[in-house]
């Protein structure tokens, strides 16, 4: 086989290697976490806050409903029953009962409101739930098969990293210096073809005399222009 031949045999397996790789770090990058996921538990976190936060008004209005409902009980006994008899005191103990009536009324008000509220935040922070349950359900898989794609990736690239070991010692020092250099510069690929009178690489026309050479010779040659190696066929 000749030295063009043996650089392209390199060059194939240096493209699956890169190949390999960026599929390995594109399944690690996945194997971080799922975004959607994560969005969700954000999401779930928001909704369990607003439904104690909610939670949280509840029992206070409640409790202060409670406590003004004991207070206007007092007040009534105290009015009705025939202990206060003064008027100016009656009048006082009236404007106040009517005044603990207005805001115990104001209480209740807003404690519908709240639990109105209530209503709605429970079923968002289930439905949050039911959410962020089916995505980890849809993430434990993914991250299964993710697992198992990196380890088959991984076996892939230790087989061809072996192959390229075995290869570089069928390349002359030189070429295989040349072809690193070239790799480096350049990019991939670094052995092109030459189709009618062209170097695929670079789009430039190339020399009769280089074409004529590369057809009768197995000599390694190179674009003038884009310094890649050339071959046809």
């Amino acid at each position: 086989m000749t030295q063009v031949l043996e650089i392209l045999s390199l060059q194939e397996i240096d493209t699956e290697l890169g190949s390999l790789r960026a599929k390995a770090a594109d399944v690690e990058h996945r194997l971080e976490g799922d975004e959607e996921l994560a969005a969700s538990g954000t999401a779930l976190a928001g909704a369990d806050e607003a439904l104690a936060a909610l939670q949280k008004t509840q029992r206070r209005l409640e409790a202060e409903i409670t406590d003004l409902g004991a207070r206007i009980k007092r007040e009534d006994d105290r009015l009705y029953g025939g202990t206060v008899t003064s008027v100016k005191e009656l009048r006082s103990l009236q404007h106040e009962v009517d005044t603990f009536r207005t805001n115990h009324a104001q209480l209740q008000e807003q404690l519908f409101e709240v639990l109105s509220g209530l209503e709605t935040a429970t079923e968002a922070q289930a439905t949050a739930a039911r959410e962020v349950t089916s995505l980890k359900a849809r993430w434990e898989a993914q991250s299964a098969a993710l697992r198992e794609e990196a380890v088959r990736l991984q076996s892939a690239q230790t087989r061809a990293e072996a192959n390229r070991i075995a290869q570089t010692p069928k390349l002359e020092p030189a070429n295989l210096r040349l072809y690193e250099s070239l790799r480096t510069r350049r990019g991939s690929p670094v052995v092109v073809r030459v189709t009618g009178a062209m170097c695929t690489g670079c789009r430039v026309s190339i020399p009769d005399g280089l074409r004529r050479q590369l057809l009768s010779s197995g000599r390694l040659s190179q674009c003038p222009n884009c310094e890649r190696i050339l071959t046809v066929g």
